[in-house]
């Protein structure tokens, strides 16, 4: 594997496998069930947003934010 090389269709499926049932990769809320419900329509546009981002070495700022959700601890009231 070359670090220089572009994705291939093959290892963009391998890495969704690493996504779990019911989550969403992003704050965006998109989650792995619409993501292959709507796999053919999205495919070829998600290879070239991966391999763009691997050319320039940039992503999106909103790819570099996150969502932090606060969750009191209601034992301490």
């Amino acid at each position: 594997m070359s670090l220089n090389a572009t994705f291939t269709m093959e290892e963009l499926l391998e890495g969704q496998k690493g996504l779990g049932n019911g989550k969403a990769p992003c704050w965006d809320g998109i989650t792995l069930e619409f993501i292959v419900e709507f796999w053919d329509v999205l495919k070829d546009l998600l290879l070239s947003i991966a391999n763009k981002v691997c050319q320039q070495w940039d992503m999106p700022i909103s790819w570099k934010q996150g969502l932090v959700k606060l969750i009191p601890n209601k034992k301490l009231y």
